[in-house]
């Protein structure tokens, strides 16, 4: 107990924050059900999980005596540093160290990658009424959109004033310049 500092260390005889746990080898600090881990302070509030062998950092949810919990895993190994996501004892999601969000993989290049077993999906789902978009942006300036329109029952390719290609998906129809095609192509 460093009194002076209001600091407790447990394995350690210094410790540099209000709670200081250390391990002398690889180990675990668990919190049972029914107990809580609390860090409060003022401006700087952080939890630290440091590892004895240097390369991974864990915070598990679930039960000691079972193989699929959840977890948050950081890995700073080789100077390739990730944050991963796994579920049910596998990765869902990796964090690279480029900041590429990674889904169903471990590497790519992109700032998001999704790959599936048989087939990738991204699903968009909005309310029952109402358009879903994706924006493509500039320095932080909209340029196009991807756009399903509701209310015409279309999908389009636009600029910020809805300039551009839409397509039916119901009738097949196609308009160009137009937001409600009423022909197989309308100009």
């Amino acid at each position: 107990v460093d009194a002076s500092n209001n600091r407790v260390g447990v394995g350690t005889a210094s410790p540099d924050s209000t709670l200081h746990v250390h391990a002398a080898s690889a180990g675990t600090v668990t919190a049972l059900a029914g107990t809580n881990l609390t860090v409060e302070g003022n401006a700087n509030n952080y939890l630290s999980l440091l590892s004895p062998d240097a390369n991974l950092s864990a915070l598990v949810y679930g039960s000691p005596s079972s193989t699929n919990n959840a977890s948050i895993n950081s890995s700073y190994n080789s100077g390739s540093p990730y944050l991963n996501f796994n579920t049910g004892g596998s990765e869902a999601m990796r964090i690279d160290s480029s900041g590429n969000v990674l889904i169903g993989t471990t590497s790519g290049s992109r700032n998001l990658v999704v790959k599936g077993s048989a087939s990738g999906t991204i699903g968009i789902d909005g309310a029952a009424t109402g358009n879903q978009q994706i924006a493509f942006a500039q320095a932080g300036t909209e340029k196009a959109y991807l756009t399903y329109w509701d209310s015409s029952d279309t999908l389009a390719l636009t600029d910020g004033s809805a300039n551009g290609l839409h397509f039916s998906p119901s009738t097949g129809d196609v308009g160009i310049g137009t937001s409600s095609p009423a022909r197989n192509l309308s100009v």
